[in-house]
């Protein structure tokens, strides 16, 4: 990909381990930077795996941020009017495909979205306690139903994790389906084409904003498909390496405010 070297109006970013600083905020630093950056008139949104009940606390203390592209691509939210406007749902056969998983491969959890919310079965909630923050669930566990409406099924294991977990599961589900890491334990799955980058040209192009005008940052997997597609696509200096190897250009670190780094570059600040 040869860079784009035009005006930039969209500033499109991954949130953890990207915009989001280590304790999982927004940092004073980089907020300074994305209220100043969208004061000259550029439009910052987020692309996140995060639904949007967990992004959207992190972005409103902002106040900039105006789209929130949430759960891989499969919903979109408008900030300025505080609301979904977009949901994509996995077809009811491609949910019995993952529910299949269970039998598939054993040590299988599963997690999903849905218009409702998140849940869990047992088994994602005894994995993701395990791995990151125990007796963090209030809601009860329940069964995955796959003639639910939902965007996006989370699937963990009880021992692979990352790319291991990624590569026992394709060959497992329809090829159509979007399957992706974002950096957790857990692999993400979305319906067909359902990806940031999808979700991120059918924004701009409603916004009459075409790629060579978009920079966009982003650490993981499922960042592909935006950093490939944005006229600028920095990868963070802590990324994946196939996302490193997709883009030449590249940010500092997201402990250190990578994403306000450039953007200072970008749009330097008046003396």
């Amino acid at each position: 990909m040869t860079p784009a070297t035009g005006p930039i109006r969209f500033v499109a970013s991954d949130l953890d381990r990207t915009l989001l600083g280590p304790d999982h905020l927004v940092s004073e630093r980089t907020a300074a930077t994305l209220r100043r950056v969208a004061g000259l008139g550029v439009t910052i949104a987020a692309a996140t795996g995060r639904s949007h009940w967990t992004a959207l606390p992190r972005l409103v203390p902002v106040g900039v941020v105006r789209w929130a592209i949430c759960s891989n691509g499969s919903t979109l939210y408008d900030l300025e009017a505080d609301r979904v406007v977009e949901r994509i749902y996995l077809e009811p056969d491609a949910a019995a495909a993952i529910a299949d998983l269970v039998t598939l491969l054993p040590g299988i959890g599963l997690g999903w979205e849905h218009d409702d919310g998140i849940h869990r079965d047992d088994a994602f909630r005894r994995q993701v306690e395990r791995r990151y923050r125990p007796a963090e669930f209030e809601e009860p566990s329940l069964d995955f139903d796959p003639s639910m409406r939902l965007t996006k099924v989370m699937v963990g294991h009880d021992d692979l994790e990352h790319d291991d977990l990624l590569e026992a599961l394709r060959p497992l589900l329809p090829g159509d389906l979007e399957v992706s890491a974002s950096g957790a334990a857990f692999v993400e799955i979305t319906a067909p084409e359902v990806d940031k980058g999808s979700a991120l040209a059918r924004l701009t192009a409603s916004l009459g904003i075409t790629s060579d005008e978009v920079v966009a940052f982003g650490d993981q997997q499922n960042d592909l498909a935006m950093l490939t597609w944005a006229g600028r696509g920095y990868a963070m200096a802590n990324a994946h390496p196939l996302v490193l190897a997709a883009t030449p250009l590249r940010a500092p670190a997201y402990d250190v405010d990578g994403v306000a780094h450039v953007l200072d570059t970008l749009f330097p600040p008046h003396p």
